[in-house]
């Protein structure tokens, strides 16, 4: 068992315990346990009547956690429950309740390190996205401004295979330039994001819609939308997300025109909002990995596959959890 009971004087002195207490300590003589060296009371810097008071109005409980040097060098972390009680004569003492948690703070430091270490990693995987997408950049602009060139003073010269080969080069770079675009994106999600405020989702959602009337139009795309709540966050992001969501559910559409319901329902202390579509719908095994980044269902279509790591990021930056489900 690694849980000890003792009963002690205000001053630290053992009145009595339990043999767990003595194993706990790993304590296997009858003369250690007489020159057991107790934790200094909780209590113990208190005047008598404040503690008279206490027990009067049941203010007696207090909790805390220690940490032991052993004489073979390794630590042990206890948890005391301090109980403070008057015994038949009146006197003052203390019911402690030991038990032995340092596996328990073992844990907790492995899973803190291991918290610790992705979050590093995580800050050094932005930073290296971010450096690598800026230096990305120039050679981009230099591609699509030479390719541009070619095509006015040369295009003629090239005849038809070589106007095709050069098409699939200023193809090839906007391609990349969308890309880089994106993790500059996904980059800057946490590194420039601005405080949270409190945020009309319903402005939030028609700012987005503005933003992409075009393809909105285009795709005679019919969008509902329930009375949606305030909430706490970065209005810029919100907005990116529900443009993300809705460009996503246009271009994932069937023949027929894209029809979007969006609501949200309280629940407990959260709000849940959802987007649905009549689009074309996702596989049942793939719903977990459709938030991977340059995870691509449709390689036909367009898209470099971060859009949804980019929502997936945005949703987690204000303490929620984005998923998909199939109707």
């Amino acid at each position: 068992c690694n849980i000890g009971v003792y009963r002690s004087t205000l001053d630290g002195r053992l009145i009595e315990s339990t043999p767990a207490l003595f194993r706990l300590l790993g304590i296997t003589e009858i003369e250690d346990a007489l020159k057991l060296d107790l934790p200094e009371p909780a209590f113990l810097a208190e005047e008598r009547q404040d503690l008279l008071q206490r027990l009067a109005s049941d203010q007696t409980l207090r909790s805390r956690e220690i940490r032991i040097q052993n004489s073979d060098g390794s630590t042990t972390w206890l948890s005391l429950t301090e109980h403070l009680l008057a015994d038949v004569d009146g006197e003052l003492a203390i019911d402690v309740v030991v038990q032995d948690i340092t596996r328990l703070k073992e844990q907790e430091e492995a899973i803190g390190a291991k918290l610790r270490e992705l979050e590093r990693s995580n800050a050094d995987l932005s930073q290296f996205a971010y450096m690598a997408s800026h230096e990305l950049q120039q050679p981009l602009r230099m591609v699509e401004k030479f390719g541009a060139i070619l095509a006015e003073e040369y295009g003629h010269q090239l005849g038809e295979d070589g106007q095709e080969l050069l098409g699939s080069v200023t193809e090839g770079a906007q391609r990349m330039q969308d890309l880089v675009d994106d993790l500059l994106a996904l980059s800057r999600i946490d590194t420039e994001g601005q405080d949270f405020h409190k945020v009309d989702s319903n402005e939030v959602l028609h700012e987005a819609i503005l933003g992409i009337e075009d393809i909105i139009d285009e795709s005679d795309a019919e969008i509902r939308s329930d009375l949606l709540p305030a909430v706490h966050g970065d209005h810029s992001q919100l907005v990116q997300l529900w443009r993300n969501l809705i460009s996503n559910a246009i271009k994932f559409r069937q023949e027929e025109p894209p029809k979007i319901a969006i609501s949200a329902e309280s629940k407990a202390i959260e709000w849940v909002f959802s987007i649905c579509d009549n689009g074309i719908g996702i596989d049942s095994q793939e719903l977990q990995n459709i938030f991977l980044i340059f995870r691509r269902l449709h390689p036909n279509l367009p898209g470099t596959g971060i859009g949804l790591s980019i929502c997936k990021r945005i949703v987690e930056r204000h303490g929620g959890r984005l998923w998909a489900e199939a109707i």
